[in-house]
């Protein structure tokens, strides 16, 4: 099998469609156009790096409102939340987030990496044309390695297995990698929201529907793991790959 074919394998809502109800829901609370996740694969390199942290920026400030204020959270509260900067190394949301144990640290990577990016990328009008391959071949051998690991964080046999592959993947197609992982945090984000206003008696949906929701997202993540496992097989019986920054 070739591994390519594994690892762009469709995700859509057709074929995931508890992920993407999830981050639907999301988006209506924010609230934010229909589909608008969806939307960032076709906007521009510098378009996208700038809509895609500005929309985790503001599910965070979401997720934190839940957590600090529950029910009595007010759109003071949401609006002083909104203006702290996302990744200040102390004093930032997603520091806060972390601190509250309620964004693992995978997540805290990626969050923090893109801050990066979107900074080092679009800092300046003149680099709107630049794109995120024009962005990491300007990295050294080691950045860019930093960089996948930020992207997918991988430990134990895992990495020995994917670790390759993942980075292989994520430098040869940095824009859909992003968005995978991204789209990934922010459904978790949502989740999250969610289990906090269930805790507390708070939330609005029927059980029933959330234990459909579930089930479905249980069986989208399942989904997952057999593309991810197909891609392990394939990478054990191919020869070793190397980045387009390799040769």
């Amino acid at each position: 099998m070739d591994p390519r074919s594994a690892a762009n394998a469709p995700f859509d809502r057709t074929t995931l469609p508890g992920l993407f109800s999830v981050v639907d829901r999301l988006e209506k609370a924010i609230p934010l156009p229909p589909h608008f996740s969806e939307s960032l694969l076709k906007e521009d390199d510098w378009s996208f790096i700038i809509k895609l942290h500005a929309l985790l920026d503001a599910s965070l400030t979401m997720l934190l409102a839940e957590k600090l204020g529950g029910a009595a959270a007010t759109p003071r509260l949401r609006e002083v939340l909104s203006h702290t900067e996302i990744s200040a190394q102390h004093t930032g949301k997603v520091a806060l987030a972390s601190a509250l144990g309620i964004l693992p640290d995978n997540e805290r990577r990626f969050i923090k990496r893109l801050s990066w990016s979107r900074n080092d990328m679009v800092h300046r009008i003149e680099h709107v044309a630049v794109t995120l391959r024009d962005y990491l071949a300007r990295l050294d051998h080691n950045q860019r390695r930093s960089f996948a690991s930020d992207i997918v964080s991988l430990s134990g046999p895992f990495k020995a297995k994917f670790g390759t592959a993942a980075t292989t993947e994520i430098l040869t197609n940095p824009k859909r990698s992003l968005w995978v992982v991204g789209f990934f945090i922010l459904s978790n984000i949502r989740l999250r929201i969610d289990a906090l206003q269930i805790e507390r008696g708070f939330s609005e949906r029927d059980i029933s529907d959330v234990l459909d929701e579930l089930r479905q997202v249980t069986a989208d993540i399942e989904q997952m793991v057999n593309w991810l496992n197909q891609l392990m097989r394939a990478v054990e019986s191919s020869p070793p790959s190397h980045t387009p920054f390799d040769a």
